[in-house]
């Protein structure tokens, strides 16, 4: 973790939240923390589609440029 950056901070409690592995301390989170790494799982979920669909765009480009280029 960063230093100065714990969960006595609102920004540490939030990064704390989204970065929690352990599924014992994950069930016992209450239902308002639960929604925040809902939230920022689903958020990830996006831009790693983003992230590929960019890299498949790009190889396409490379493909024609390796055709016709």
């Amino acid at each position: 973790m960063l230093s100065g950056l714990n969960g006595d901070t609102p920004l540490g409690y939030t990064v704390q939240i989204r970065s929690e592995k352990n599924p014992k301390k994950i069930r016992e989170m209450t239902n308002h923390e639960k929604e925040i790494r809902t939230k920022w799982q689903q958020f990830r979920a996006k831009s790693t589609k983003k992230e590929k669909i960019y890299l498949k765009t790009e190889d396409i480009s490379k493909v024609f440029s390796k055709m016709f280029g």
